[in-house]
């Protein structure tokens, strides 16, 4: 069973108007998920959003974290 160890966000300024934000989610065991959560000009928004829900998955299962609603909202 793999727990969340972590959840990151990682933003790329990619031109002078974008910016892009991928999220790593990380477990116990050395698995890394990505996926992509931009929402231009409000990274330290989203990243604030980030580290709040990282905070309560961060232990959970990935099964108790997709199932709680907090990873994979895009399913």
């Amino acid at each position: 069973m793999s727990f969340v160890a972590a959840i990151r966000p990682h933003i790329f300024n990619v031109s002078d108007k974008t910016n892009w934000c991928f999220v790593a989610v990380e477990t116990q065991d050395g698995c890394v998920a990505w996926g992509e959560a931009s929402l231009n000009g409000r990274e330290g928004a989203l990243e604030a959003a980030l580290r709040r829900c990282a905070a309560l998955c961060i232990g959970l299962t990935i099964d108790a974290a997709l199932h709680g609603g907090l990873v994979g909202l895009a399913r």
